[in-house]
């Protein structure tokens, strides 16, 4: 049985990608920007799962203009 994202504390590039529907280029750039938290291990490139929590939640907010 998979595992569900939110039971995992870090996250591939593919699960984020898959997941979102996002391209490789923008989970890149919003890991240079800082609102996905890499992590690397060894030449593995990970996500923490609270910062892909908290840009998930930034996303469903709604605008305080």
């Amino acid at each position: 049985m998979p595992i569900a994202l939110t039971d995992r504390v870090l996250l591939r590039i593919d699960d984020v990608m898959r997941e979102t529907g996002a391209s490789r280029s923008t989970v890149h750039r919003l890991m240079a920007a800082g609102t996905l938290v890499r992590v690397k291990i060894g030449r593995a490139t990970r996500i923490t799962a609270d910062s892909y929590a908290a840009w998930i939640a930034s996303l469903t907010q709604p605008d305080n203009a």
